[in-house]
């Protein structure tokens, strides 16, 4: 199976998937219920965490996740078509995002104040759409070292 060439509609996809990520990361505090962000915008250090809704903090902080993931997946749909490494990226996604989401909430409700800085990263974690920049590449590094080791490509 040889590398397919880039074609322009892959980038008019991209570039819409990644406008996507964007408008969710621009209009976060508007749509999810989140107070943790505010108070790691400020000086957090010697304050304590502030009061949030555990459940409220759950589902918003989940929503966003697998909303970015679903944005994640739409990308790596546009660049890799097959089915073996959407599925494998999909249930990445899942897995990890669960983990870490278990994790973050876990950390925050029983040692948060003690572990500030790990709730940062793992809020992050879970905000963000941190795993595609890992799995893009890693899928196209995958993709060209099969190519190159196919006879006929």
């Amino acid at each position: 199976m040889a590398f397919e060439k880039i074609n322009k509609r892959n980038w008019g996809y991209s570039i819409l998937i990644l406008s996507a990520l964007i408008a969710l990361r621009a209009l976060d505090t508007a749509v999810f219920y989140d107070p943790i962000g505010p108070y790691f915008r400020g000086e957090f250090q010697q304050t304590p965490l502030p009061y949030f809704n555990p459940f409220l903090l759950f589902l918003s902080t989940a929503f966003r996740y697998y909303l970015n993931s679903l944005f994640s997946m739409a990308l790596i749909y546009v660049w890799f078509p097959q089915r073996k490494p959407l599925k494998f990226s999909a249930l990445l996604f899942i897995t990890i995002g669960s983990l870490v989401l278990i994790g973050y909430l876990f950390i925050l409700q029983f040692f948060g104040n003690e572990h500030k800085m790990l709730v940062f990263q793992l809020r992050r974690f879970l905000a963000y759409p941190i795993l595609v920049m890992i799995f893009l590449p890693a899928l196209y590094y995958q993709k060209k070292q099969i190519s190159s080791i196919e006879p006929n490509s």
